[in-house]
């Protein structure tokens, strides 16, 4: 897994995460995070709701490259924003995603 990861890590340029364990204000999260990913232009990736959890995945891209990623994870017991940024080619990342059933 590190052999297909290590290339694209190589490649980031930041990463930034918000954790929020008050589910007080969990909406408030949730309104900062979609007002950020439409203004920013980002496209819906993937969305999946389970077992009383969401998750939100946006990337925004210049045609086949992602400059950017927003992970949005919502559960019970709080909320996790991720963003990370560098360069990474669509292909790339189809391949990573495809590839992770195999090492959970």
């Amino acid at each position: 897994a590190m052999a297909e990861i290590l290339p694209l890590v190589k490649r980031l340029e930041g990463m930034y995460v918000v954790q929020l364990e008050d589910t007080n204000n969990a909406s408030t999260m949730k309104a900062a995070v979609k007002k950020f990913v439409d203004t920013s232009k980002y496209q819906v990736l993937m969305q999946v709701k389970e077992s009383g959890q969401e998750v939100n995945i946006y990337i925004n891209k210049v045609e086949d490259i992602i400059k950017s990623i927003v992970l949005f994870v919502q559960e019970d017991n709080g909320s996790i924003f991720i963003a990370i940024d560098g360069t990474i080619q669509q292909q790339e990342l189809n391949e990573l995603v495809n590839s992770l059933p195999k090492y959970l």
